[in-house]
C-alpha cells in the first residue's frame, strides 16, 4: 500500500509538472507569435514615420532654399546696391551687406565682381568661388546652402556682379529642423560609406550632383520598440502560466481524487479493516474497474473471515459468525446462537439465517459505511444476491429490530453507497 500511495503522488506530481510545462510552452509560443506580429506592426509604423520625417525634412530644406533665393532677389534689385556696385565702393557695400544680412537671418552675404572676384562680404565666405555653383555644397569641409543672383545694370542686361547668400548647415540649423520633424539628422558627405539600414536623403547642387546626404533616425526607436513589446510579452506569459497552473491544479485534483480515496481505502483493508468504506466511482473507466476490484476483494475478505469463524463452531450448532453469542445495541439484544432479536419489553423475534448474518455484520462494524456489494457478497456469497434482495432483507430486518419500519433507528441508508449501523 505504501508503494501504491507513493505511486499516486508521483503520478500526480508528474501530471501537474507536465500540465504546467505545457501551459508555459503554449503561453510562451503564443506570446512570441504576438511579439512577432506586434514587432512587424511597429516596424511598419516606424517605416511610415521615417518616410514622413524624410518628406518633412525635404520640404523644410526646399522652403529654406526658396526663402534664401527670394531674399537674394530682393537684395539684388535694390537701387542703392546697384549704385554702390557701379561705383565699386567696397567699404560702403560691406556696411550695406551687414545691415541687410542682420535683417534677413542669413549666415553669409557677399558681392562678387562680374569677372568673379570678391568685392565685399560679411567676412564669412572668403574662400567661396562663384564657379562652385549653388545649392547644397561642401565648403572647406563645412556643409552650406547657397544661392546666387546676377546683379544687372539698371535698364540693361549688362552684369555688374553676382550676389551670393546662404546659411551654414550646422548643428543649430539641424536642431531646428529636427525639433520640427521629430527626428535626428546627420549630414554626411557624398563620399561617406552609408549604412544600408540608414534612411538617407540625397542633397544636390545646381548641376544635379549629389554633394551631401542627410541620415535620418527616430530617437530611441529601437529601445522604445523593445520596451513597448517586452512588458506585454512578459505580462501575458506570466498571466497565462498562472492561469494554466491553477487550472492544472484543479484538473489534477479532480483526476486523482477518486484514486486517492481508493488508495486510502485499500490501505485500511491492507491493515485488516475489512469493512473500510469504498467510494463508488463512475468515471474514468480505469478508476471504476479498480473500485470494482476492491469491492470484490473486500467482500471476499469478509467472507473468508466469516468462514474461518464458522469452522471454529462446535459440531451440530447453528452457524456462528461472531466471537460471542449475544450482542447488544440500544433498544434490543441479538442472540446469534438462537437467531433471535429481542426488543426491550417485548418477546423475542425469530430471524432467518440471512437476516441474522446481515445484522451481525452490521453490528460488528458500528458507524462504518458498508457498500451494498460488500454486504451482498458477505450474506449470499460471491455467486448470489443482488441489490433488490438486499433492500428486501434490510426492510424485513428493520421491521424486527425497530418499532417503526418507516423510520428506522439503527440501520441507516447511505444513498449511492450502502448502509451503516448506528448504536
Amino acid at each position: 500500500m505504501r508503494t501504491l500511495r507513493v505511486g499516486v503522488h508521483s503520478h500526480s506530481n508528474r501530471l501537474l509538472v507536465s500540465l504546467i510545462s505545457l501551459t508555459f510552452v503554449t503561453a510562451l509560443v503564443a506570446s512570441l507569435i504576438a511579439f512577432g506580429l506586434a514587432r512587424t506592426r511597429l516596424a511598419s509604423e516606424h517605416a511610415v514615420q521615417l518616410k514622413t520625417a524624410e518628406s518633412a525634412v525635404s520640404s523644410l530644406l526646399s522652403a529654406e532654399q526658396n526663402r534664401i533665393n527670394s531674399q537674394l532677389v530682393l537684395f539684388s534689385e535694390r537701387p542703392t546696391l546697384q549704385t554702390l556696385l557701379q561705383a565699386q565702393q567696397a567699404a560702403e557695400l560691406e556696411l550695406y551687406i551687414q545691415d541687410f544680412r542682420s535683417q534677413s537671418n542669413l549666415d553669409f552675404l557677399a558681392i562678387y565682381r562680374a569677372e568673379g572676384t570678391l568685392l565685399a562680404s560679411n567676412g564669412r565666405l572668403n574662400s567661396y568661388n562663384v564657379t562652385s555653383g549653388q545649392g547644397f555644397l561642401l565648403q572647406d569641409g563645412r556643409p552650406l546652402l547657397a544661392t546666387q543672383q546676377v546683379i544687372q545694370m539698371p535698364g540693361s542686361d549688362i552684369p555688374l556682379g553676382t550676389a551670393v547668400a546662404g546659411i551654414w548647415l550646422e548643428e543649430p540649423f539641424l536642431k531646428r529642423i529636427a525639433s520640427v520633424t521629430g527626428s535626428q539628422l546627420e549630414l554626411k558627405p557624398s563620399t561617406a560609406v552609408l549604412n544600408r539600414q540608414d534612411t538617407t536623403l540625397p542633397l544636390t547642387n545646381s548641376t544635379g550632383q549629389i554633394t551631401l546626404y542627410v541620415a535620418l533616425t527616430l530617437p530611441h526607436a529601437d529601445a522604445a520598440m523593445a520596451q513597448e513589446l517586452l512588458w506585454p510579452l512578459s505580462l501575458s506569459t506570466a498571466v497565462l502560466t498562472l492561469l494554466g497552473t491553477l487550472v492544472s491544479l484543479l484538473l489534477v485534483q479532480y483526476q486523482t481524487a477518486s484514486l486517492q480515496k481508493l488508495t486510502a481505502a485499500a490501505a485500511q483493508i491492507g491493515q485488516g479493516n475489512s469493512a473500510a468504506p469504498l467510494p463508488l466511482v463512475a468515471e474514468p473507466s480505469e478508476m471504476r474497474l479498480l473500485a470494482t476490484a476492491l469491492h470484490r476483494l473486500q467482500a471476499q475478505l469478509i467472507t473468508a473471515q466469516q468462514q474461518l469463524e464458522a469452522r471454529q463452531m462446535e459440531p451440530g450448532s447453528l452457524p456462528k459468525w461472531g466471537s460471542s453469542d449475544r450482542m447488544t445495541a440500544p433498544g434490543f439484544h441479538f442472540d446469534g446462537t438462537r437467531l433471535e432479536v429481542q426488543r426491550h419489553g417485548h418477546e423475542p423475534v425469530r430471524l432467518t439465517p440471512l437476516e441474522a448474518r446481515l445484522l451481525e455484520i452490521l453490528m460488528r462494524h458500528p458507524g462504518q459505511v458498508m457498500s451494498s456489494e460488500v454486504l451482498i457478497t458477505a450474506v449470499w456469497g460471491s455467486d448470489g444476491g443482488d441489490r433488490t434482495m438486499l433492500k428486501q432483507l434490510i426492510y424485513r430486518l428493520r421491521s424486527k429490530i425497530t418499532p417503526d419500519a418507516a423510520a428506522p433507528d439503527h440501520i441507516e441508508t447511505i444513498p449511492g453507497v450502502g448502509y451503516a449501523f448506528k448504536n
